[in-house]
């Protein structure tokens, strides 16, 4: 019969992982399911919701480009000027 400070199973031994404890088994069980969360094939979801973000983020850009531009021009200081074309009349 095991003593107060030994355990009776190794694997039962409690492990702190982010402020709580798992044992073994429950360790082990979280290791194996993120293994096949990473090893399982992309559907057609993934591709559709990339997609998707990436439509949402073209105007999200833009307009924090034109925000930027406003601060800038309410705050006095004048853009740069551009610079004509050069023509392509050789």
């Amino acid at each position: 019969m095991p003593t107060m400070n030994e355990r009776p199973h190794s694997n039962d031994r409690p492990t702190a992982q982010g402020g709580r404890t798992l044992t073994g088994a429950a360790c082990r069980a979280r290791a194996a399911m993120q293994v096949g969360l990473k090893s399982r094939d992309p559907d057609h979801r993934g591709t559709r919701i990339h997609e998707l973000k990436a439509r949402v983020g073209e105007p999200a850009m833009a307009i924090e480009l034109l925000e930027r531009r406003i601060d800038t021009l309410e705050a006095g200081v004048r853009p740069l000027q551009r610079r004509p074309l050069p023509s392509h009349d050789s």
